[in-house]
């Protein structure tokens, strides 16, 4: 960066210098071009009068050549650094006016500079009669010159100060680059703790600190998640795991006969256990893991309803009241859908003490199940823990027929995968309303 900026700084001084050095330059020509001129207008006033000197004087460091030549050729007078020199051979303007040209030789001189050269004409007794005046641009070019050089110099010495001045700004504005990126490459998955150094300034390195440490922070939230839940799905299987061993292990060791047809329906019901946790655990993670898109279509919730209480309700004795069941129509996805109301009617099932009820409604693109049961409830201070994974509340454990604690959990991922989410409040029977809102969008918007 140091050598681009040195760089692109010393082609534009360059190209400053360029420019300056040639309107510098066309502005000292035309200086020259308008005193040469305006000598030979006067020289050719002299001419007219017939008071013109032999020879011509001239000034003297910016001495230039004067010649007058006549109607027929010859040299009528001439300055002294052209005496007995010919006739200069160029283009004679008409009688009255003046022409000024740029001419690179003269044969009577040998500067390799160039000339400006102003002819003026005018009527005599003899003829018409040309007044040449030229004058040297060795001065011009040696002032150019000059110039050119004290800018070269001036640039080779500017460059050394200037590399510094750019080093120390291109350091200071990159050390804290420097800083995040020592820090990111000591960054592990096990020290998803630390945070990348953010400077004070809020220019675009501080959005870049803060991107990352808020990128950290994610990347660590969902680490935790993970951590959290493989230790809390390793517990759970822990138990159906060590409750089939243990039956294994005393059978095999019994030395009477075993009772087959009950220890196989012990296990039989332990393996179904494991299964569905199973199940449900393939089910959060790919839901948490945004791989399960709803396929949606048309889904008559209140059959939806219908057939998971029916499904569900076989085995309990509880009442289920569906007198509020209203006909709702949705664009979801039916199997996501039938899960998350079957994990509710579970969920009020195991805690209800005699009677739960089911409640439909839609509004404006929004379809609202609620599920609401006569148990012991579940306390506001409560309410967001017990929607985590593998939370349960510790009076309901010794009654939880089996339960992981996972239903809730997955009925809010399939909520908020359509659009909605899950809220607890109080039902009016005397326990806890579990609701979960889903939203779509009408086809064709």
């Amino acid at each position: 960066m140091v050598l681009l900026g040195t760089i692109g700084v010393t082609l534009i001084l360059l190209a400053g210098g360029l420019l300056l050095g040639g309107v510098w330059r066309r502005t000292l020509i035309g200086n020259v071009s308008q005193t040469t001129a305006l000598r030979s207008r006067d020289i050719a006033a002299l001419v007219k009068r017939g008071t013109v000197p032999d020879p011509i004087p001239v000034s003297g460091r910016d001495e230039a050549l004067v010649q007058i030549v006549g109607p027929d050729g010859d040299v009528v007078a001439a300055s002294a650094n052209l005496r007995q020199r010919p006739a200069l051979v160029l283009p004679r303007p008409p009688a009255g006016e003046t022409a000024v040209s740029q001419v690179g030789f003269l044969p009577v001189d040998d500067d390799e500079a160039g000339f400006r050269v102003a002819a003026s004409t005018v009527q005599t007794a003899a003829g018409p009669t040309t007044v040449f005046v030229a004058s040297s641009l060795e001065d011009v070019t040696d002032t150019i010159a000059v110039a050119a050089r004290l800018v070269l110099t001036a640039l080779l010495l500017l460059l050394l100060p200037l590399c510094a001045a750019l080093w120390v700004l291109v350091s200071r504005t990159l050390a804290p680059v420097a800083a995040i990126t020592a820090e990111a490459r000591e960054i592990s998955a096990r020290d998803l703790h630390r945070r990348v150094p953010q400077p004070r300034r809020r220019d675009e390195i501080g959005l870049l600190a803060d991107t990352l440490n808020r990128m950290l922070s994610r990347l660590e939230a969902a680490s935790t998640r993970q951590r959290r839940f493989v230790a809390d799905a390793a517990h759970e299987l822990r138990s159906p795991i060590a409750n089939l061993r243990t039956q294994l292990e005393t059978a095999r060791a019994s030395s009477q006969r075993v009772d087959w047809l009950s220890t196989s329906g012990d296990l039989l019901a332990t393996t179904i256990r494991m299964q569905r946790l199973s199940d449900q655990l393939l089910l959060l993670a790919r839901l948490d893991g945004a791989g399960l898109a709803p396929r949606r279509r048309a889904v008559d919730l209140d059959d939806v309803v219908a057939v998971a209480v029916a499904r569900m309700h076989d085995g309990h004795e509880l009442e289920i009241d569906l007198s509020a069941l209203l006909p709702v129509q949705l664009q979801a996805d039916p199997t996501l859908v039938e899960h998350a109301v079957g994990n509710l009617i579970d969920n009020a099932l195991r805690h209800a003490r005699s009677r739960l009820r089911v409640v439909t409604t839609s509004d404006d693109h929004i379809a609202l199940v609620t599920v609401e049961d006569d148990g012991p409830g579940i306390p506001a201070d409560r309410r967001d823990h017990v929607v985590r994974p593998f939370a349960r509340l510790d009076e309901a454990r010794d009654r939880d027929g089996g339960g992981a604690g996972l239903g809730l959990t997955i009925a809010g991922d399939i909520a908020a995968a359509h659009g909605g989410r899950l809220t607890i409040g109080d039902s009016d029977l005397g326990g806890a309303a579990v609701r979960i809102e889903l939203r779509w969008e009408p086809r064709g918007t």
